[in-house]
């Protein structure tokens, strides 16, 4: 999966604005061009990502809480998946670009505040699939972990002097990504699943 970008969000958003520039109502069968241009790649991408996410993570936390593969773990933890994958900044961008729109011109396009509220579902979910936190000590922590499996000891039972969870560090990642898997990740993407059916069922259904 490494280097999907969700470019077909970032793509329908211009295309939006461009159109709201022209003063130009999209027709039944632009809607039609559009659906299938942008948001159709757009959430097959994400689908494929949260398949990734999911077994990876699965696969990195089995691996902690066994204490076998860990060089695997170290790896899956140190890619920073949802950030190297995607273009978040860009579709955020753009996203507060579309509200911002939104408030002040409260338009009357129900394409529009649709596809807000798809793209709104999208930003939760790459939140969700972030489960380790951004914070300083998530660096110390996890380069901490992989100097240990490299040293052949284990990165279990030590002491994490730096960090304020100590030597409850590893435990207290293993609850994030666990949440992240069995909770806020599948909640999450059933939003997006629902905003991307009403999107389509809007954008396919006005022929």
């Amino acid at each position: 999966m490494e280097g999907i970008e969700l470019g077909g969000i970032v793509s329908a958003i211009k295309f939006l604005f461009e159109s709201i520039r022209k003063h130009v109502d999209m027709s039944a069968e632009q809607k039609r061009h559009w659906f299938n241009e942008h948001i159709e790649p757009s959430y097959n991408q994400l689908s494929a990502i949260h398949d990734d996410y999911t077994k990876s993570f699965s696969k990195a936390l089995t691996a902690i809480e066994k204490r076998q593969d860990l060089t695997d773990a170290v790896l899956i933890l140190k890619a920073d998946r949802p950030n190297c994958l995607l273009k978040r900044r860009e579709v955020r961008e753009n996203l507060f670009a579309l509200r911002d729109y939104l408030f002040i011109q409260r338009p009357e396009s129900a394409v529009i505040k649709i596809f807000y509220a798809y793209v709104a579902c999208v930003d939760e979910y790459l939140n969700a699939a972030s489960p380790l936190p951004r914070e300083t000590w998530f660096t110390y922590f996890i380069d901490t972990f992989s100097n240990l499996v490299e040293q052949g000891e284990d990165p279990l039972a030590h002491n994490y002097p730096a960090c304020a969870q100590g030597d409850k560090a590893p435990l207290f990642a293993m609850e994030q990504l666990s949440r992240a898997i069995q909770h806020n990740m599948p909640e999450a993407f059933g939003k997006v699943q629902q905003a991307y059916a009403n999107l389509r069922a809007h954008c396919l259904t006005t022929i």
